[in-house]
């Protein structure tokens, strides 16, 4: 299996100025994997 925080983490590092939002022990489906904590996220990102 791929390393999903590892991933996040060199994308983010590739992206300046981005954002990165880690849920713990979620793969690469965090919408359907842990939903409450997704939008949890999604909104925090939003109202930047």
């Amino acid at each position: 299996m791929f390393n999903y925080p590892q991933l996040g983490r060199q994308t983010q590092a590739k992206i300046k100025g981005s954002p990165l939002a880690e849920i713990d022990d979620v793969g690469h489906l965090p919408h359907t994997e842990a939903f409450d904590k997704f939008i949890e996220a999604l909104l925090a990102f939003l109202k930047k």
